[in-house]
């Protein structure tokens, strides 16, 4: 933190000397400028009614909280051109608050009043900075980057449309509305708005053509210039001009400042002041809000990521400054804080400037400002909105989908109409919306597979190979990914319920989730269904790689009788190696069976598998001749179920080769679980690498069954070589050829 400040105090001191200082000085003058305007028109919202002969004093709070804002931000922010005041929102809760204040204290306690409405935005400002500095110190800011790029979108095209219709309020003294254009396009009112829209609009097609940074600030001043020599030209009066609405009305005079004091603290009703702590926590969650969008909305316009926690951090002491002065909650603005960057300026000279000016404008008077002609403040904001229109509503289509963009217009209609938070609200709404419906559409299913193109990893002879082959089709294995939610599990439910009703449905059907990220109970529930459903057409169900929470729910769901067809399994080989057994276990039923049915399927299946017997009986018969001549060199064990020949991440020292039974090959996979490769029967070699050199197993050999093995040490090989050289000749060329075909 403390290298940050010493940074920022450099970059501003480098800045004062460099060809930044002009063009800033000028941009914090008018910002400075606006500042003040929006924080008295601030004061006399919130102090009016009964409160109205304190709106003076209530002024110079809200000047004081917006030049203590602005000075900490603009020189401790991590965006350099951020510009914070106390803002509108928070304004909207603190005049309902003050309306109940006012109701709940007799109307000869104005002093009481004042004081206890007063403490109430102070209060708003400290608890906004207790809430920011939380926010910001545990780093929970990255939940705000869920949020839509298309309701950041909305958001800031949003405040360039209001910018532009607050514009010719500005320039009018009128507010725009539907009502009120048949007002605006009369000569009388054009004469007033004309000008400012014409200048918005002529110095934004010239920083489009080139953006210097001169242009704004030479444009302001050529724009005051021109419009004194106009009003010398036609000799007319400062209060003549003033009176038709050409320039800013007087000032609140009188004693701006010290506003509250501790005479006034001693005022307060503290019963009634900590009633209206709903309405100060509900100011400082929107101002989170509020400065959540403004931030992302400023990354997205000017191009540059901006860490939200320090910033959080810099907005909450900001606030704890603003509002011992007096001021209440406020955050970063958009509009202004990208005035810099749009003027391709940036410097922390602005905002320093524009908190000086409201600190001049407070201890010295602010009269100067009165001489700022309205066309100019209002085209200025006219031509902040116009980069922000341009950018989102008359091109937005050419870089977002057209349903994104649609949801840009929706907010931008919204805000116009209801505001900004009920915006961005309907934004994120219709974007959860459309999320779900395009997540529905991602095919959580895939195409089915039969057991007679997807075989386990278990061994087996040539004669069950062809009859699983052969019978395989009343195995269903459907390979479910993703996330599993009501909207795609219904299409699981659906496609199963199609099968069940097919004219010849088959007796079983896998679940393979290995492959999902997550579920919900909907899905729970349509399993559930699809558990049911089978029962009643007497159709078994087997998970495959399903979380144990899912299946605990699924058994507090289904009835018993239910979970009697259910079958559990740890992975697909497994499932797929139960099938096979239960499959095989039924036709050799069949085959033992004496009658012409268990003659004839006997028949065809020596038939199909004689010529695969054959090789097989070929190649164990030559396998068989191999450990023979090794007799006196191999070491044979008999390993019971379990016991593990190879463990992995362990040295193991010779080659193992499978002599009868079957022995299973595990790894771990990333959630620390032994996984099945593949299961070895006789014939199969383990730890070939072994056989040469010292070599680390990358996998675990355990015997499913009662087996036998025949284990050749490096030594014992060796030796072999040395001695029985056509022996290890015709061994290294059995597992070199046997190696080939596994690869």
């Amino acid at each position: 933190m403390h290298a940050h400040i010493t940074r920022s105090c450099k970059e501003l001191f480098r800045d004062i000397f460099s060809p930044k200082l002009i063009p800033g000085l000028t941009q914090g003058l008018i910002i400075g400028a606006i500042l003040v305007i929006v924080e008295v028109s601030f004061a006399s919202i919130i102090f009016s009614g009964p409160l109205a002969c304190f709106a003076p004093r209530a002024a110079g709070m809200c000047i004081f909280g917006a030049g203590a804002l602005c000075f900490v931000t603009g020189m401790f922010s991590p965006f350099s051109t951020m510009v914070s005041l106390p803002q509108d929102t928070p304004v909207a809760i603190l005049s309902l608050a003050a309306a109940s204040i006012v109701a709940a204290i007799p109307a000869v306690s104005s002093e009481i009043m004042f004081a206890t409405v007063a403490g109430t935005a102070m209060a708003s400002a400290l608890v906004t900075a207790l809430f920011f500095w939380f926010i910001g110190r545990f780093k929970l800011s990255n939940f705000a980057r869920f949020l839509p790029f298309p309701v950041i979108g909305g958001f800031l095209a949003g405040s360039g449309t209001m910018l532009v219709i607050g514009s010719f309020g500005v320039m009018t003294d009128i507010s725009l509305t539907l009502s009120s254009i048949p007002q605006f396009l009369t000569m009388d009112m054009f004469i007033h708005w004309g000008p400012g829209v014409f200048f918005g609009l002529f110095v934004f097609m010239l920083m489009r053509s080139s953006p210097h940074f001169l242009i704004l600030p030479g444009s302001m001043l050529a724009g005051m210039i021109l419009f004194f020599v106009i009003v010398a030209v036609f000799d007319i009066s400062i209060p003549q001009i003033r009176s038709q609405g050409w320039l800013l009305a007087a000032m609140p005079s009188g004693d701006l400042w010290p506003g509250f004091t501790l005479e006034t603290a001693r005022l307060i009703d503290w019963s009634i002041l900590l009633e209206q702590l709903p309405n100060i926590f509900t100011v400082a969650l929107l101002a989170l809000v509020g400065v959540i969008l403004n931030t992302n909305g400023i990354e997205l316009g000017a191009r540059q990521d901006i860490n939200l926690d320090q910033e959080l951090k810099v907005e909450a002491a900001g606030n704890i400054l603003a509002g011992l002065g007096g001021g209440f909650a406020g955050y970063g603005t958009l509009s202004l804080s990208m005035l810099g960057p749009r003027s391709n300026i940036s410097s922390r000279i602005i905002p320093v400037t524009a908190a000086l000016v409201c600190m001049g404008v407070l201890f010295f008077g602010a009269q100067v400002l009165t001489f700022i002609p309205k066309p100019l403040l209002g085209g200025l904001l006219f031509l902040l909105g116009l980069f922000f229109v341009e950018e989102w509503i008359l091109f937005g289509w050419k870089r977002l989908t057209p349903s994104d963009y649609m949801i840009v217009l929706v907010i931008v209609l919204t805000i116009v109409c209801r505001g900004f938070l009920p915006g961005v609200a309907l934004g994120l709404g219709l974007t959860i919306v459309i999320f779900m419906v395009r997540f529905t559409r991602i095919p959580v299913l895939g195409d089915p597979e039969t057991l007679v193109t997807l075989h386990s990893t278990r061994e087996r002879s040539v004669p069950d190979q062809i009859l699983v082959s052969r019978n395989g089709h009343d195995w269903v294995i459907f390979k479910l990914s993703g996330y599993l939610f009501f909207g795609s599990t219904y299409f699981v439910g659906k496609r199963v319920k199609e099968l069940f009703d097919q004219e010849n449905p088959p007796g079983h059907i896998i679940l393979d989730l290995t492959k999902i990220h997550g579920f919900d109970i909907s899905s729970v529930n349509t399993f559930q269904r699809i558990a049911q459903q089978a029962v009643s057409k007497g159709i078994t169900v087997s998970f495959a790689a399903a979380p144990d929470r899912l299946i605990d729910l699924l058994k507090r769901n289904a009835t018993p009788e239910v979970m009697v067809q259910v079958s559990i399994h740890e992975d697909l080989d497994h499932a797929l190696e139960a099938g096979e057994n239960y499959l095989l276990a039924k036709h050799q039923e069949i085959l033992a069976c004496t009658s012409a049915v268990g003659i004839e399927a006997r028949g065809e299946l020596f038939d199909a598998a004689v010529d695969g017997l054959d090789a097989h009986l070929q190649e164990q018969e030559r396998f068989e001749a191999i450990m023979g001549r090794m007799k006196s060199y191999l070491v044979q064990k008999t390993v019971m179920k379990g016991e593990v020949l190879v463990k992995e991440g362990e040295e193991h020292d010779g080659v193992i080769f499978v002599l009868w039974g079957s022995i299973s090959i595990f790894v771990t996979d990333t959630s620390d679980k032994q996984r099945r490769l593949t299961s070895l029967g006789p014939g199969r070699i383990i730890a070939p690498r072994a056989a040469w050199q010292p070599w680390r197993s990358t996998y675990t050999a355990r015997a499913e069954h009662q087996a036998m093995v025949a284990v050749i040490p490096r030594k014992a090989l060796a030796k072999m070589e040395a001695e029985a050289t056509g022996t290890a000749m015709v061994l290294y060329k059995y597992m070199s050829e046997r190696l080939a075909l596994e690869n």
